[in-house]
């Protein structure tokens, strides 16, 4: 068998652990309403759940490894979207699940998932079949390329190639094969060394 093409200057991160910044999820939050409880099944250090609760959104996380000590648990996504039941799960999901995860977020009683998923993870025709399936309602592209930091915040790597991101969101309700598409305004946080 040949080995993986590798995709980036990095080698595989260990559990598929890669870091969005804020800024995408201050992004999101502009263009979309949450009510309920959110979930990041895939919450790595719990970015996301904290930009969120530092919106006034109830928000928390679980993930695969113990990365996070106010995750709610520690476990696979199918597991824990199953017990927790989530109204709205919200994730930067490892790429080679993110199917499944939408799957298991509705099976779970969600009435709202997004995804922030590379823009090309869209592309090919078992994609197309999925979307057929489970009808996206809204992709939000990234009006800029954004950053997936490699094992997260401490890594101490800098990052490789910046890439189009988009948010994917589906809803529960939305059966038509038509979505609505826009550009995020990206919040770039301001860091000093």
């Amino acid at each position: 068998m040949a080995p993986l093409k590798k995709t980036s200057r990095y080698d595989r991160v260990e559990n598929d652990f890669y870091q969005e910044e804020p800024a995408p999820v201050q992004a999101l939050l502009q263009v979309e309403q949450f009510n309920g409880w959110v979930m990041d099944p895939c919450c790595g250090e719990g970015n996301i759940p904290l930009v969120m609760r530092s919106h006034g959104i109830r928000a928390n996380g679980a993930d695969i490894v113990d990365r996070w000590p106010q995750a709610l648990a520690v476990g696979d996504f199918r597991h824990t979207l199953r017990f927790w039941r989530p109204d709205c799960v919200v994730s930067n999901p490892p790429y080679n699940c993110w199917e499944e995860i939408v799957d298991v977020s509705f099976e779970s009683g969600a009435s709202h998932v997004c995804l922030l998923l590379p823009f090309r993870r869209v592309e090919s025709v078992a994609r197309r079949q999925f979307l057929a399936r489970r009808p996206l309602a809204r992709q939000w592209v990234s009006s800029e390329r954004v950053i997936m930091h490699p094992g997260g915040k401490g890594s101490g790597k800098k990052p490789g190639r910046q890439e189009c991101y988009a948010w994917f969101v589906w809803e529960s309700s939305h059966t038509a094969p038509v979505w609505q598409t826009g550009l995020l305004p990206l919040i770039r946080s301001v860091h000093h060394d």
